[in-house]
């Protein structure tokens, strides 16, 4: 089989890379439906809304990370805690080179016996074409509170994503670090990659069309999913599996808040 991976050490890489394939070899990525990438008409828009961030779920997240905060009571209570604003002790250099007003960083700093400590996460957010957009969401929605819990017990994570794909004889990964463990956190710029559909059926087709000269017309398919290839690589602590045949953990589904309590107790913190 011939395996290509595509790897990225940013988001701002990959949504670069995204961005630069050739109009003439855009197929799906372009010209899907908005209701099947989630929103999105093309992927000038998905490019844009990836750069300038999108937290419509932020009420969501809140919601659970409420009820998160009130199962774990004094673990909660004192951590170390990064504010992103127009004001702050240091520049979020991403959001400075794109131009946005909100690139300082503040420090609120509090005692915390796990600061330091880093747990390293790996998403798998493949989903195939029958995935509608809105479990794509809401998946993304708890995956999202469990890097903003871990983050406020005062955890470093490192969170990469993958997505891996088989297509005939060929095999596709698109590899991203999302977020490095020495960079302060700012969750909202992590919504969109983990819970927009178009982070996969814009960004990610673009990327296979481009890096495998793939140009599939509308409607066909883009390869099946399958399970991740770089978590014994990636040394990860956590691995997040793709959502459709039975792939993601069915407490995830059915009690999101359940599994995510389950998953930081299985790290021991």
């Amino acid at each position: 089989m011939n395996n290509v991976t595509s790897k990225f050490n940013s988001l701002r890489e990959f949504i670069d890379y995204a961005e630069a394939n050739p109009v003439d070899n855009r197929g799906s990525s372009d010209k899907e439906s908005s209701e099947f990438a989630g929103g999105t008409a093309s992927l000038a828009e998905a490019v844009g809304m990836a750069r300038n961030g999108w937290n419509a779920v932020r009420p969501d997240v809140d919601k659970m990370l409420a009820t998160i905060k009130e199962s774990f009571g004094e673990r909660f209570a004192k951590v170390n805690r990064t504010k992103v604003g127009i004001a702050g002790g240091a520049v979020h250099m991403g959001r400075f080179i794109a131009g946005r007003p909100d690139h300082m960083v503040g420090f609120h700093r509090m005692p915390s016996t796990r600061h330091g400590k880093v747990v390293r996460l790996l998403v798998d957010y493949g989903a195939n074409a029958f995935t509608s957009a809105d479990a794509m969401r809401k998946r993304g929605c708890t995956l999202t509170v469990l890097v903003d819990a871990l983050a406020t017990l005062g955890l470093s994570v490192e969170l990469w994503t993958e997505t891996t794909v088989h297509m005939g004889n060929k095999s596709h990964t698109t590899l991203i670090k999302l977020h490095d463990s020495r960079e302060p956190l700012d969750i909202n710029d992590m919504m969109f990659a983990l819970a927009h559909p178009s982070m996969l059926r814009r960004l990610t087709f673009s990327v296979r069309e481009r890096a495998m000269t793939l140009r599939v017309a509308r409607g066909s398919s883009y390869g099946s999913s399958v399970p991740v290839t770089q978590a014994e690589a990636l040394e990860s602590d956590v691995v997040c599996n793709r959502i459709e045949h039975g792939g993601t953990d069915k407490l995830m589904v059915s009690d999101p808040v359940a599994w995510i309590l389950q998953t930081i107790e299985g790290l021991g913190v």
